[in-house]
C-alpha cells in the first residue's frame, strides 16, 4: 500500500502543470462533422476547359541550394535552403544570408551543411527548424546573430510565429504546438487527428490556423485557446499538399487532382479538376485569387474564383515538381520549385 501511494504522488508532482494537453481526433468531432454535412458544390471547373493566357515570369532569382521555405515580410523575400542558409533578397536582389552553422554527421562521419526544413522571421526574432548533430528536425531561436536551441517532443514540420513570444508548431504526428519562447514552455499541445501532418497555414490576424492533412480532412483552429472550431471532410478524396486561408475561404490543393476553394460562412466550394496532383497552391491576401499547380510540367494556373472564366492566366516555365507559391499582393506571386530557382510573376491587372 506504502509502495502504491508513492507512485500516485509520484504521477501527480511529476506531470509539468505548465502544459495543457487536448484531443480532437477524428473520432470526438461528431458535432463538427454535422456541421460539415451543409457544405455543397457550387460548382466544378475542368482547367483544360478553361481559356487561359500564357504569362512568361517576370524575374527568376537563384537561391543558395533547394528551396525548402519561403516567407515575405517589409518588402523582403527570405528563402530557407538545403544548403544551411537563409537567403534575404530585396528587389529580387541577395542582400544578406543567415549562416546555420554546419555540424558533424555522426553517421557518416563527414561534414554536412544543416538543412532548413522551415523558417518564420517577426521583427528581429526569426525561427529555424532545421538539421543538425542531435536531431534531423530542431528549432531555434536566432537573434542578434545568436542561434538559441530549444525543445519541442516530436518532428517538427513547420513552425510560424503568432505574436512576438508565441510559435505555433505543426508536428508530423499531427499535433499542433503552441510555445512561448519567452517563458521556454508550451502553452498548449492539441492532437489533431490520427492522419499525418501535411501542411498549415494562419490567417492575417494570426487568430485561425487551417490545418491539412493526409486524409484530406481539412480542420480549422483556434490559435489562443488550441479548439477545433470546425473540422471540413467529404470534400478532398485524398491528402491535402498545401492548406492556405483568408478571411472565411479556405484554399487546399490535393493529391486528388483537384484545388478547392472553401466559404466557411456560406457552407459552399468550388473545385478545380486537373487530372494531376495539385502540390501547390495558396489565395491571396483579398480571398478572390487563387494560384496551383496542374500538370506534371510543374505548371500553374491564377484565376480570379469569382470569374474563373474570364481572368486565368497559365504561369509556366517550371522545370521541376512545385513546392511553394506565395502571394506578395493579388498581383505578384512568388513560385519555387524543388531545386534553386524561384520565379516572380507579374499579373496582368
Amino acid at each position: 500500500m506504502r509502495y502504491f501511494l508513492f507512485i500516485i504522488l509520484i504521477f501527480i508532482y511529476g506531470c509539468d502543470d505548465k502544459k495543457s494537453y487536448k484531443i480532437a481526433s477524428d473520432n470526438n468531432n461528431s458535432l463538427l462533422k454535422s456541421v460539415n454535412d451543409k457544405y455543397k458544390n457550387t460548382f466544378s471547373i475542368q482547367i483544360q476547359d478553361l481559356k487561359f493566357e500564357s504569362i512568361a515570369p517576370a524575374k527568376e532569382i537563384q537561391a543558395s541550394g533547394v528551396v525548402k521555405d519561403m516567407v515575405y515580410l517589409n518588402n523582403k523575400l527570405y528563402v530557407a535552403t538545403d544548403n544551411g542558409s537563409i537567403d534575404i533578397f530585396k528587389d529580387n536582389v541577395l542582400m544578406d544570408r543567415i549562416l546555420v552553422p554546419s555540424y558533424q554527421d555522426s553517421v557518416y562521419d563527414e561534414k554536412k551543411e544543416s538543412t532548413i526544413f522551415s523558417f518564420d522571421i517577426l521583427d528581429d526574432k526569426a525561427i529555424i527548424v532545421c538539421s543538425d548533430k542531435t536531431s534531423n528536425k530542431s528549432p531555434y531561436l536566432y537573434q542578434n546573430g545568436k542561434f538559441e536551441k530549444f525543445s519541442i517532443n516530436g518532428t517538427i514540420v513547420k513552425a510560424r510565429f503568432v505574436d512576438n513570444e508565441k510559435v505555433i508548431f505543426g508536428l508530423l504526428s499531427n499535433e499542433i504546438v503552441l510555445y512561448d519562447i519567452g517563458k521556454k514552455h508550451e502553452i498548449y499541445r492539441t492532437k489533431v487527428s490520427e492522419s499525418t501532418f501535411a501542411d498549415m497555414h494562419l490567417d492575417f490576424n494570426k487568430r485561425k490556423l487551417v490545418i491539412g492533412v493526409e486524409s484530406g480532412i481539412l480542420y480549422i483552429l483556434d490559435v489562443l485557446s488550441g479548439d477545433i472550431i470546425e473540422t471540413i471532410d467529404n470534400i478532398n478524396k485524398d491528402k491535402t499538399f498545401r492548406a492556405d486561408i483568408s478571411e472565411n475561404l479556405i484554399f487546399s490543393a490535393n493529391q486528388d487532382g483537384t484545388a478547392k476553394v472553401i466559404d466557411m460562412n456560406k457552407k459552399t466550394y468550388q473545385e478545380f479538376n486537373t487530372n494531376f496532383l495539385v502540390y501547390s497552391g495558396a489565395i491571396s491576401p483579398k480571398g478572390d485569387k487563387i494560384i496551383f499547380s496542374v500538370n506534371e510540367n510543374g505548371d500553374f494556373i491564377f484565376l480570379d474564383i469569382l470569374k474563373p472564366q474570364a481572368d486565368s492566366y497559365l504561369l509556366a516555365n517550371q522545370k521541376s515538381t512545385p513546392n511553394i507559391s506565395l502571394f506578395v499582393d493579388n498581383n505578384t506571386i512568388y513560385t519555387s520549385r524543388d531545386d534553386e530557382n524561384i520565379l516572380m510573376w507579374k499579373i496582368p491587372k
